[in-house]
C-alpha cells in the first residue's frame, strides 16, 4: 500500500444524511403550511389584509423558513459526497500525518504530534446519538498514560468517527472488531514515524473494514531557482578595497 492515500465514509451514511435531510425539509414545509392562509382566506383577503389580521404569524412564517433551507443545503452536500467522491468528508492518511477534512474544513494532525491511537467507546448518556459512541482518538505526545474515561470529546487532537467509516448501518452497527484493527493499524504507522522509518511506498495494508482507499497522485514540486555561485573564499576581499568606491 501506498501514501497518501484517501478513505471515504460508507455510502450508506450518505444515504442517511439524504434521508434525514429529506425528513428536515418535509417538517420545514409542514411547520410553514401552518402559518399560511388557507385557499378560502387567500382568495377574500389582499396580503395586507391578511398581513394585518394575523401579522403576529409572519416572524414565526419567516423562521420556519429556514428549516426546509437548511435541509435542503443538507441534502445537496450529501447527495454531492454520495455521487462526488466525499469532497466534504474524507480521510487523508500520508507520511506526514492524518487529514481530517468534515464540511466546517479541514484539519491536519502529524504523527509526531500525536500519542498513542486507540478507539473509545462513549457512553449512552455523553453520545448525542448512537453513531456518535465510537470513536479513534489520540492527543497530544507527553509520554504518560491517560485515562480516557470522563474526558471531554473535544480535548482530543484526533477525532475518527467510526461509525462513518467502519459501521455497517449508518445507526453504527456492530464495529467493535474493526474499530480495533483500525486503531491498531493507524498506531503502527505513528510508530513507524516516529522512528523514522514509514516508507510512504510500502505500508501495511488497511484492514478490509476500512478498505483500501483511493490513492492520490503525488504533488509535484517546483524545482528551487538555482542561486548564482559564490567564489572560492580565499578569492574573496574582505577589509579595506584597493581603490575608493566613490568618484571625486
Amino acid at each position: 500500500m501506498r501514501l497518501p492515500v484517501k478513505f471515504m465514509p460508507k455510502a450508506s451514511q450518505h444515504v442517511g444524511n439524504a434521508v434525514g435531510a429529506a425528513v428536515i425539509i418535509g417538517f420545514g414545509l409542514a411547520v410553514m403550511a401552518g402559518y399560511l392562509p388557507d385557499n378560502t382566506t387567500a382568495g377574500k383577503l389582499s396580503f395586507a389584509e391578511w398581513l394585518e389580521a394575523g401579522g403576529v404569524k409572519l416572524p414565526f412564517l419567516v423562521l420556519s423558513s429556514l428549516v426546509p433551507l437548511f435541509g435542503l443545503g443538507a441534502l445537496t452536500v450529501a447527495l454531492v459526497n454520495l455521487f462526488g467522491g466525499s469532497p466534504f468528508n474524507h480521510l487523508i492518511v500520508d507520511r506526514f500525518g492524518i487529514r481530517s477534512r468534515t464540511f466546517f474544513g479541514e484539519k491536519h494532525v502529524y504523527w509526531r504530534e500525536l500519542g498513542p491511537i486507540r478507539p473509545l467507546r462513549l457512553s449512552p448518556f455523553r453520545a448525542f446519538s448512537l453513531d456518535r459512541r465510537f470513536w479513534i482518538v489520540s492527543d497530544t505526545f507527553s509520554g504518560e498514560v491517560r485515562n480516557d474515561a470522563r474526558r471531554p470529546l473535544s480535548t482530543f487532537n484526533l477525532r475518527i468517527p467510526v461509525a462513518s467509516y467502519l459501521g455497517r448501518a449508518w445507526l453504527g452497527g456492530d464495529v467493535g472488531p474493526a474499530m480495533e484493527a483500525t486503531a491498531a493499524w493507524l498506531e503502527s504507522l505513528r510508530m513507524l514515524a516516529r522512528e523514522d522509518a514509514l516508507d510512504p511506498n510500502d505500508i501495511p495494508d488497511a484492514p478490509a473494514a476500512l478498505g483500501p482507499g483511493v490513492p492520490l497522485e503525488k504533488l509535484e514540486t517546483k524545482p528551487a531557482v538555482a542561486e548564482p555561485a559564490l567564489p572560492p573564499m580565499q578569492e574573496r576581499k574582505f577589509g579595506r578595497r584597493d581603490q575608493s568606491t566613490v568618484e571625486r
